[in-house]
């Protein structure tokens, strides 16, 4: 029998599909390790929070809820639910949902909240729907469908051919996936920070729906808060929620303030996927390169790097620099495809910032020929990616709690 044809078209495939960072590489600053612990590490008599925010792209309204069940699946065997939301609930005065649920392990309690924005950008995206490729609309098919279905019939979509690449990308990564991020940094900013503010008390306020605040005040009731927090966020959402912290920390409102300080004292672990900090830090730079890097900027103004920033708050509020050991660790999940995202350590901001960098190198979606791989895939799957959700469970190296 002739094996040599199937190996060949084997050997072609293997060729052709690949997925060259599985497993994933690890990088720092120089000299610096590359360990860094995960929630198993938190986990303890005390209940843990997690907080969830999504990146860039429309979500679907069942984005939170398949979020905390990635979450779920990451913590184990032998979790079991202990409650929460069975739907996404609106963030009172916003357009924010958000879905709280309380996960049981053998370590401990997790309290976990995934709060999706989404809705916020899509009233504005649907200006954008006359230029989506024509062909018929189905709700909740790819990503911009939920945007553009509405107006279906109204604004029937862009009549000339494209490629089918093009296509994809002027649909989706551009209409739907970078329109997110001109709509943040643009006019309606101050809008979107403030209802993320409300969602940031909103749901810590009630984490995993077993927390029980102060009645009337949620800010006064996370003043006092001890437990650990753990930020999962992805894309321009870490952008959002940070921004909103650093905000909170300048609020007139004593309360807010309190709570802010508590809400950043107690991180302890950030999980960016698809990290976007370096390209989103030039939007608040001006041209001679001068940043708002402390809380003494001006009122109106974002830091680049609000982690920065943060760290730099710490610092300044700790009568001696916290040893090496003691920094905020950092993670941020990239794949070298992704053409939407940027390695952290090596970054300007991360390089002078009070925080620990660590990169987590991995394919998140494979490359054909060496040649492409799809831009949208890639930047959408960090989500599920069985090892991201490993990692940020178990940590790395010497810190790691599991394997």
């Amino acid at each position: 029998m002739k094996t040599w044809p199937i190996a060949a078209a084997l050997a072609l495939n293997l060729v052709a599909c690949s997925t060259p960072y599985k497993p994933a590489v690890f990088a720092a600053e120089p000299g610096a390790s590359t360990d860094f612990r995960g929630i198993a590490s938190l986990l303890g008599p005390a209940p843990l929070d997690v907080l969830m925010v999504h990146g860039m792209c429309t979500k679907h309204e069942d984005w939170g809820s398949a979020a905390l069940a990635s979450l779920f699946k990451a913590l184990g065997p032998g979790t079991v639910l202990a409650g929460g939301d069975e739907k996404p609930v609106q963030v009172p005065g916003t357009g924010i949902t958000v879905v709280r649920q309380s996960f049981q392990t053998a370590q401990g309690t997790v309290r976990a909240n995934a709060l999706r924005w989404s809705g916020l950008t899509a009233p504005l995206k649907r200006q954008l729907c006359y230029d989506k490729t024509h062909r018929p609309i189905e709700p909740g098919v790819g990503p911009s469908a939920e945007v553009c279905t509405a107006d279906a019939e109204a604004t029937p979509g862009y009549p000339y051919r494209r490629a089918s690449l093009n296509r994809t990308l002027k649909d989706g990564l551009m209409n739907d996936c970078l329109a997110d991020a001109i709509v943040y940094q643009g006019r309606a900013r101050d809008d979107i920070n403030a209802q993320m503010q409300q969602a940031i008390l909103f749901a810590l306020d009630s984490s995993g729906l077993q927390k029980t605040g102060v009645p009337g005040n949620r800010a006064a009731s996370l003043a006092n808060a001890q437990e650990h927090l753990v930020a999962v966020t992805s894309s321009l959402g870490s952008k959002i929620l940070f921004d909103a912290l650093f905000k909170m920390l300048g609020s007139r409102d004593p309360d807010t303030a309190r709570a802010a300080d508590r809400t950043v004292d107690r991180t302890s672990l950030v999980f960016m996927r698809a990290n976007q900090m370096p390209i989103l830090a030039l939007a608040d730079s001006d041209l001679a390169g001068n940043q708002a890097r402390s809380l003494a900027a001006d009122a109106s103004g974002y830091p680049p790097d609000p982690l920065a920033a943060l760290a730099e708050r710490a610092r300044r509020k700790a009568p001696l620099a916290p040893q090496a050991a003691d920094r905020l660790q950092v993670v941020a999940f990239t794949d070298p495809n992704d053409v939407l995202s940027y390695v952290l350590a090596p970054s300007p901001h991360a390089r002078s910032a009070g925080y620990a960098a660590i990169d987590v190198v991995l394919s998140t979606a494979p490359s054909y020929f060496g040649l492409v791989a799809l831009p949208q895939d890639v930047h959408g799957n960090y989500d599920a990616d069985e090892e991201v959700q490993r990692l940020i469970f178990c940590g790395h190296g010497e810190q790691a709690a599991c394997r």
